[in-house]
Protein backbone atom coordinates (compact mmCIF):
# COMPACT_ATOMS: atom_id res chain seq x y z
CA UNK A 1 0.00 0.00 0.00
CA UNK A 2 0.89 2.89 -0.64
CA UNK A 3 1.77 5.47 2.10
CA UNK A 4 1.38 9.07 1.32
CA UNK A 5 -1.71 7.81 -0.67
CA UNK A 6 -2.68 6.26 2.82
CA UNK A 7 -1.62 9.58 4.49
CA UNK A 8 -3.31 11.63 2.08
CA UNK A 9 -7.06 9.88 2.75
CA UNK A 10 -6.35 10.59 6.67
CA UNK A 11 -5.64 14.57 5.95
CA UNK A 12 -8.93 14.84 3.52
CA UNK A 13 -11.00 13.12 6.51
CA UNK A 14 -9.51 15.54 8.95
CA UNK A 15 -10.69 18.07 6.85
CA UNK A 16 -13.61 17.53 5.00
CA UNK A 17 -14.71 17.07 9.20
CA UNK A 18 -13.05 20.12 10.76
CA UNK A 19 -12.44 22.91 7.98
CA UNK A 20 -15.76 23.13 6.12
CA UNK A 21 -16.94 27.02 6.44
CA UNK A 22 -20.55 27.53 7.91
CA UNK A 23 -23.57 27.93 5.46
CA UNK A 24 -27.06 30.12 5.97
CA UNK A 25 -30.27 28.47 6.68
CA UNK A 26 -33.87 28.97 7.60
CA UNK A 27 -36.19 27.53 9.70
CA UNK A 28 -39.45 26.88 10.75
CA UNK A 29 -41.08 25.36 13.59
CA UNK A 30 -44.54 23.83 15.08
CA UNK A 31 -44.84 21.99 18.51
CA UNK A 32 -46.97 19.45 20.00
CA UNK A 33 -47.31 18.35 23.64
CA UNK A 34 -46.82 15.13 25.20
CA UNK A 35 -45.88 12.62 27.86
CA UNK A 36 -47.74 14.82 30.93
CA UNK A 37 -47.19 14.32 34.31
CA UNK A 38 -49.12 14.96 37.68
CA UNK A 39 -52.75 14.82 38.21
CA UNK A 40 -53.89 17.35 36.39
CA UNK A 41 -57.59 17.64 36.29
CA UNK A 42 -59.82 18.17 33.51
CA UNK A 43 -56.11 17.34 30.98
CA UNK A 44 -56.88 18.52 27.55
CA UNK A 45 -55.28 19.31 24.29
CA UNK A 46 -52.28 16.85 24.11
CA UNK A 47 -50.79 15.85 20.91
CA UNK A 48 -51.86 19.54 20.06
CA UNK A 49 -49.63 22.72 20.77
CA UNK A 50 -51.92 24.02 23.40
CA UNK A 51 -52.80 21.97 26.64
CA UNK A 52 -55.01 23.02 29.17
CA UNK A 53 -55.72 21.67 32.72
CA UNK A 54 -57.50 22.77 36.20
CA UNK A 55 -61.08 23.70 36.94
CA UNK A 56 -61.70 27.40 36.64
CA UNK A 57 -61.74 29.25 40.36
CA UNK A 58 -65.03 30.95 39.15
CA UNK A 59 -66.88 31.56 35.91
CA UNK A 60 -64.56 34.74 34.65
CA UNK A 61 -61.44 32.40 34.99
CA UNK A 62 -60.09 30.06 32.27
CA UNK A 63 -57.94 26.72 32.91
CA UNK A 64 -54.26 26.87 32.80
CA UNK A 65 -51.91 25.96 30.13
CA UNK A 66 -49.03 25.73 27.75
CA UNK A 67 -49.35 26.93 24.47
CA UNK A 68 -46.51 26.95 21.55
CA UNK A 69 -46.27 29.13 18.33
CA UNK A 70 -43.69 28.45 16.18
CA UNK A 71 -41.44 30.38 13.49
CA UNK A 72 -41.32 31.07 9.94
CA UNK A 73 -38.09 31.45 8.48
CA UNK A 74 -35.80 32.10 10.84
CA UNK A 75 -32.47 32.72 10.16
CA UNK A 76 -29.55 30.15 11.36
CA UNK A 77 -25.76 29.10 10.73
CA UNK A 78 -25.14 25.72 9.87
CA UNK A 79 -21.16 25.65 11.09
CA UNK A 80 -19.76 22.30 9.98
CA UNK A 81 -16.97 22.24 12.64
CA UNK A 82 -17.29 19.28 15.01
CA UNK A 83 -18.06 21.24 18.47
CA UNK A 84 -18.43 24.75 16.99
CA UNK A 85 -22.10 26.18 17.28
CA UNK A 86 -24.74 28.27 15.61
CA UNK A 87 -26.29 31.60 16.27
CA UNK A 88 -29.04 31.74 19.18
CA UNK A 89 -32.02 31.61 16.84
CA UNK A 90 -36.00 31.99 17.97
CA UNK A 91 -37.41 28.20 17.89
CA UNK A 92 -41.21 29.76 18.80
CA UNK A 93 -43.29 31.03 21.40
CA UNK A 94 -44.25 29.80 24.52
CA UNK A 95 -46.90 31.04 26.78
CA UNK A 96 -47.92 29.75 30.28
CA UNK A 97 -51.65 30.59 31.47
CA UNK A 98 -51.59 30.80 34.90
CA UNK A 99 -55.30 31.08 36.06
CA UNK A 100 -56.96 30.34 39.44
CA UNK A 101 -57.70 26.71 39.00
CA UNK A 102 -58.45 23.92 41.97
CA UNK A 103 -58.02 20.22 41.45
CA UNK A 104 -54.79 18.69 40.51
CA UNK A 105 -52.13 20.46 38.24
CA UNK A 106 -49.52 18.92 36.24
CA UNK A 107 -45.54 18.68 37.08
CA UNK A 108 -44.21 18.87 33.65
CA UNK A 109 -44.64 18.26 30.29
CA UNK A 110 -42.67 17.74 26.88
CA UNK A 111 -42.51 19.63 23.86
CA UNK A 112 -42.04 17.80 20.54
CA UNK A 113 -40.54 20.68 18.17
CA UNK A 114 -40.58 19.94 14.76
CA UNK A 115 -37.75 21.55 13.05
CA UNK A 116 -37.97 22.13 8.72
CA UNK A 117 -34.37 23.44 8.01
CA UNK A 118 -34.13 24.46 4.61
CA UNK A 119 -30.30 25.02 2.96
CA UNK A 120 -30.72 24.11 -0.78
CA UNK A 121 -31.75 20.64 0.60
CA UNK A 122 -34.85 19.88 2.88
CA UNK A 123 -34.60 17.95 6.56
CA UNK A 124 -36.73 17.57 8.51
CA UNK A 125 -36.68 16.45 12.40
CA UNK A 126 -38.28 16.39 15.62
CA UNK A 127 -36.62 17.51 18.72
CA UNK A 128 -37.81 16.57 22.21
CA UNK A 129 -37.46 18.73 25.28
CA UNK A 130 -38.67 18.29 29.07
CA UNK A 131 -40.46 20.91 30.97
CA UNK A 132 -40.81 21.26 34.93
CA UNK A 133 -43.92 23.23 36.05
CA UNK A 134 -44.17 24.16 39.53
CA UNK A 135 -48.08 24.88 40.80
CA UNK A 136 -47.47 26.81 43.98
CA UNK A 137 -50.19 27.57 46.74
CA UNK A 138 -51.08 30.98 46.01
CA UNK A 139 -51.36 31.97 50.07
CA UNK A 140 -47.91 30.76 50.94
CA UNK A 141 -45.73 32.43 52.92
CA UNK A 142 -42.49 33.13 52.41
CA UNK A 143 -43.93 32.06 48.03
CA UNK A 144 -42.30 28.41 47.52
CA UNK A 145 -41.11 29.86 44.08
CA UNK A 146 -40.47 33.47 44.98
CA UNK A 147 -42.23 36.65 44.89
CA UNK A 148 -45.22 37.54 46.60
CA UNK A 149 -48.99 36.64 46.86
CA UNK A 150 -50.63 35.64 45.07
CA UNK A 151 -47.65 33.22 44.46
CA UNK A 152 -46.72 32.87 40.71
CA UNK A 153 -45.72 29.62 39.15
CA UNK A 154 -42.60 28.71 37.85
CA UNK A 155 -41.75 26.88 34.71
CA UNK A 156 -38.38 25.68 33.64
CA UNK A 157 -36.69 23.11 31.30
CA UNK A 158 -35.03 20.06 32.13
CA UNK A 159 -31.78 18.06 31.50
CA UNK A 160 -30.22 22.03 30.81
CA UNK A 161 -32.22 21.87 27.78
CA UNK A 162 -30.32 19.30 25.78
CA UNK A 163 -31.29 17.08 22.90
CA UNK A 164 -31.18 13.83 22.52
CA UNK A 165 -32.42 13.61 18.86
CA UNK A 166 -30.17 14.83 15.66
CA UNK A 167 -30.26 16.02 12.04
CA UNK A 168 -28.09 15.71 9.63
CA UNK A 169 -27.99 18.47 6.72
CA UNK A 170 -26.01 18.68 3.65
CA UNK A 171 -23.72 15.59 5.43
CA UNK A 172 -23.07 17.25 8.72
CA UNK A 173 -24.98 16.62 12.16
CA UNK A 174 -26.41 18.79 14.30
CA UNK A 175 -27.31 18.32 18.13
CA UNK A 176 -30.44 21.17 18.83
CA UNK A 177 -29.95 22.58 22.29
CA UNK A 178 -32.18 25.25 24.57
CA UNK A 179 -30.42 28.08 25.24
CA UNK A 180 -33.09 29.79 27.50
CA UNK A 181 -36.35 31.91 27.80
CA UNK A 182 -36.19 35.46 26.55
CA UNK A 183 -38.79 37.94 28.13
CA UNK A 184 -40.47 40.70 26.82
CA UNK A 185 -37.57 42.68 27.82
CA UNK A 186 -35.20 40.98 26.24
CA UNK A 187 -34.14 39.27 29.47
CA UNK A 188 -32.87 35.61 28.79
CA UNK A 189 -33.25 33.17 31.96
CA UNK A 190 -33.32 29.73 32.27
CA UNK A 191 -36.61 29.19 33.84
CA UNK A 192 -39.76 32.20 34.61
CA UNK A 193 -42.52 33.27 37.14
CA UNK A 194 -45.87 33.74 36.01
CA UNK A 195 -48.03 35.55 38.13
CA UNK A 196 -51.56 34.35 39.08
CA UNK A 197 -54.11 35.85 36.70
CA UNK A 198 -51.50 36.42 34.21
CA UNK A 199 -50.27 34.90 31.04
CA UNK A 200 -46.84 35.06 30.24
CA UNK A 201 -44.91 35.25 27.33
CA UNK A 202 -41.59 34.02 26.39
CA UNK A 203 -39.45 33.54 23.52
CA UNK A 204 -37.86 30.00 23.35
CA UNK A 205 -34.30 30.14 21.92
CA UNK A 206 -31.62 27.83 21.01
CA UNK A 207 -28.36 26.89 18.94
CA UNK A 208 -26.88 24.17 16.61
CA UNK A 209 -24.03 22.22 17.36
CA UNK A 210 -22.44 20.28 14.85
CA UNK A 211 -21.34 16.63 16.49
CA UNK A 212 -19.19 13.66 15.32
CA UNK A 213 -21.21 11.63 13.18
CA UNK A 214 -19.81 7.64 14.65
CA UNK A 215 -18.92 5.99 10.97
CA UNK A 216 -17.27 9.70 10.22
CA UNK A 217 -14.99 9.89 12.92
CA UNK A 218 -14.34 5.50 13.11
CA UNK A 219 -13.41 7.02 9.46
CA UNK A 220 -11.08 9.17 10.33
CA UNK A 221 -9.53 7.23 13.27
CA UNK A 222 -8.99 3.77 11.03
CA UNK A 223 -7.08 5.98 8.52
CA UNK A 224 -4.57 7.23 11.06
CA UNK A 225 -4.14 4.35 12.59
CA UNK A 226 -3.32 2.47 9.27
CA UNK A 227 -1.18 5.40 8.30
CA UNK A 228 1.04 4.95 11.74
CA UNK A 229 0.87 1.31 11.39
CA UNK A 230 2.69 1.35 8.08
CA UNK A 231 5.41 3.78 8.97
CA UNK A 232 6.02 2.25 11.97
CA UNK A 233 6.72 -0.99 9.61
CA UNK A 234 8.28 0.88 7.04
CA UNK A 235 10.96 2.64 9.42
CA UNK A 236 11.36 -1.20 10.91
CA UNK A 237 12.54 -2.16 7.77
CA UNK A 238 14.81 0.95 6.58
CA UNK A 239 16.65 0.68 9.93
CA UNK A 240 16.98 -3.24 9.34
CA UNK A 241 18.48 -2.18 6.22
CA UNK A 242 20.69 0.04 7.67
Amino acid sequence: MNIKTLAGASAVVLALGFQATAQAASVNTSGTWSNITGNPVDLNGVGTNQINWGNPFNLDNAQSGYVFAGVNGENVTLPTAFGEMSNVFDLGTFIHNNFTITGGSITGATLNIEANFINGSNETQTFSFGFSHFETPNNAVPCAAGGSQPCPDLVSFLNNGASSETVTIDGTQYRLDITGFQLEDGTVVQEFLTLEGQANMATLQGKLTAVPEPLTMLGAGAAIGFGGFFKRKLSKKNNKKA
